[in-house]
């Protein structure tokens, strides 16, 4: 009777150490995902900081699509160019 009462015993207190457990991953897995939502949050408003202080220096459309500063192509072989110059020079 005694054996009994102590394998029943010993069952019932790993049972309740197993579910102790598991609520502890159970939150912890929760706490990992909101810090990495968090993190995530956090990385868009730097990327989106990072153009914003960044747009000043990038070239604007207009000025790419200029044809002062277009690359002018030439088969192999054939003969150089004369290179055209943003200032005019004597």
């Amino acid at each position: 009777m005694v054996r009994h009462v102590c394998a029943i015993l010993f069952l019932t207190v790993t049972g309740v150490a197993v579910v102790q457990l598991r609520w502890a991953q159970n939150a912890s897995h929760a706490e990992m995902y909101r810090l990495e939502a968090q993190r995530l949050k956090v990385r868009r408003v730097l990327w989106a900081q990072q153009l914003q202080l960044n747009s000043p220096a990038l070239p604007s459309p207009s000025r790419a699509a200029d044809p002062v500063w277009a690359i002018e192509l030439a088969a192999p072989g054939a003969p150089p160019r004369p290179q055209r110059y943003l200032v005019q020079r004597d």
